[in-house]
């Protein structure tokens, strides 16, 4: 096909602006805007690039406003809920390597970038914001260990100070080490160290660590505490 025919059967630009007036009527534009687009149509191919580039940049700019004008963002209810709930499974995967410290609080930080939750889209970028989340993820760690000082041997070691959870993470990196990383070698341990309280301290209930398999939820926190889940 020849340029001359090929021009011959592209449509008119009179027939173009016609259908797309049409269209405009039936989406119910506001008149000013028919005659924008009526305008844009006639304009050569680089006014119509740069008309458009105008239109994303008043975009972009209302969408700025937009959320600058919005309140300031505060931790949910919800992600409180989800946070308590996942701390509480971090420090009772069979992954973790210390309770206290940087360890576990950034394990925390990694599944809430990995799954969100209500959060706002890079709102890890948003320094203020995102203070507010390490701080939730702070004090609900500390909440948690505060519930969870049951080697009572530890605890009377150290008379219930902060040097409880140094003298614990010692005797965990201890386990780990001895047991290889070996999950079923790591249940045996705490097996051990539960029947000796017991013996000590007498119990309120009969109960036993057993080596099961843990549940989805907690799979997917082991597989983030261990590494095997990258954050997204």
């Amino acid at each position: 096909m020849t340029p001359t025919q090929f021009q011959a059967l592209a449509p008119s630009i009179s027939n173009v602006t016609a259908a797309s007036l049409r269209s405009a009527t039936r989406k119910k534009l506001r008149a000013e805007q028919r005659d924008e687009l009526e305008a844009f149509l006639l304009d050569s191919p680089l006014g119509r690039q740069a008309k458009l580039l105008i239109c994303l940049l008043s975009v972009e700019n209302k969408v700025d406003s937009f959320q600058s004008a919005a309140p300031p963002f505060q931790v949910s209810e919800e992600l409180k809920t989800n946070i308590s709930n996942y701390a509480l499974a971090v420090l009772l995967s069979v992954k973790i390597s210390a309770y206290k410290g940087n360890i576990p609080h950034n394990h925390i930080l990694n599944i809430i970038s990995k799954y969100r939750f209500d959060l706002p889209p890079r709102i890890e970028h948003d320094y203020a914001s995102w203070e507010k989340i390490k701080t939730q993820v702070s004090y609900a760690l500390t909440q948690l260990r505060s519930k969870i000082k049951k080697i009572r041997k530890v605890h009377r070691e150290c008379g219930g100070s902060e040097r409880y959870w140094n003298l614990i993470d010692d005797r965990l990196e201890f386990i780990r080490k001895t047991a290889d990383s070996s999950v079923s070698k790591v249940t045996k341990a705490f097996n051990a160290i539960l029947k000796a309280d017991r013996q000590l301290y007498g119990a309120d209930e009969d109960y036993e660590i057993k080596d099961t398999l843990p549940d989805e939820f907690q799979q997917r926190v082991d597989d983030v505490v261990s590494g095997n889940v990258v954050p997204e």
